[in-house]
């Protein structure tokens, strides 16, 4: 098993968040935007004072669907 995923079974918090983070990185890379952005708030929700998946949520809505209706726009 993924070690990321070994991490969503423990019960502290500021791991399971960490790997929330993981998955949603992971998941922006394949551009799964949906995931991503599930993974990212449960990050939030479980850790709020962590930056990088408050940082990593606002690149994923960044590139939502509002942003690729507007490029053949540009």
């Amino acid at each position: 098993m993924d070690p990321v995923h070994v991490l969503l079974e423990v019960s502290d918090p500021c791991s399971r968040a960490q790997a929330h983070t993981a998955l949603g990185a992971r998941a922006l890379e394949r551009h799964d935007l949906q995931t991503a952005v599930a993974h990212l708030q449960e990050a939030i929700a479980l850790d709020p004072e962590q930056e990088h998946p408050q940082r990593l949520l606002a690149s994923a809505r960044a590139r939502g669907p509002r942003r690729r209706r507007l490029l053949p726009f540009l």
